[in-house]
């Protein structure tokens, strides 16, 4: 098995923001794993606010690329295994492993579902994000989309904004990135019609979770980088999204 990596600047169609700040490109890590004519491919990018420097993750996979290039063909659940135990960054293990499920699938002629022997019926919907903006534009991306499961971003709480798109009686889940102060997390766990929001994700700072509460109408939810959320045991499955 061969691996290639290499360093890209991603240029976004428009302006993604959120409550850290606003983005025009992403810069991205790509590595390919190769064996027998079959390639397959997985990505991290740099994000700024989860200190991710892709710089870093070059330098490791220099120093371990020997021993992925000497492993022989095995299951990717070995394989996952094998890379907890080079001690990496986990944005760097899910790189590595992607890489690996899609290479495997390829050389078996077999999809991830037929691998896994996953049932297909009533898979879940990714949801698409919406980029932090105007009340009036987020709305009208979700009206022109043809997604079916959005995720707005936000930049703290704006209680009409809530209001609007409740209205619009779609399936919306609400991601402040963790924008919100206590006072908002009362007022949202308070609400009643907080409910009909799919998820409230990230509301608070790691290590700022004690103002939220497992009985309530929010339904909050851990972002995969912070972990302690999860003493709420109140968590929804995490949409895989796609920003805009």
């Amino acid at each position: 098995m061969k691996i290639n990596f290499t360093l890209k600047q991603l240029q976004l169609k428009e302006t993604f923001s959120i409550a850290y700040g606003n983005y025009n490109h992403r810069d991205a890590l790509l590595i390919e794993l190769s064996h027998r004519g079959c390639k397959g491919y997985g990505e991290c990018v740099a994000i700024d606010y989860y200190q991710i420097n892709l710089q870093s993750f070059i330098l490791k996979l220099k120093e371990i690329q020997d021993q992925i290039e000497g492993q022989e063909i095995i299951h990717p659940k070995e394989f996952f295994t094998f890379l907890l135990s080079l001690n990496l960054h986990p944005f760097l293990v899910s790189a590595l492993d992607c890489a690996y499920w899609d290479l495997f699938g390829k050389l078996e002629n077999k999809s991830f579902i037929e691998l896994n022997q996953l049932p297909t019926e009533n898979l879940a919907e990714s949801s698409i994000t919406i980029s932090v903006g105007e009340i009036e534009q987020q709305i009208k991306k979700i009206d022109k989309s043809n997604w079916n499961q959005f995720k707005v971003k936000c930049k703290g709480l704006d209680k009409n904004h809530v209001e609007e798109l409740l209205k619009l009686n779609r399936n919306i889940a609400l991601d402040s990135n963790a924008s919100f102060s206590d006072e908002d997390c009362v007022w949202l766990q308070e609400n009643v019609k907080i409910q009909e929001f799919l998820y409230l994700e990230q509301p608070r700072p790691v290590d700022h979770y004690k103002i939220l509460k497992k009985e309530s109408f929010a339904n909050w939810m851990a972002d995969e980088d912070c972990q302690n959320l999860h003493s709420l045991d109140k968590l929804v499955p995490y949409y895989q999204s796609v920003n805009i």
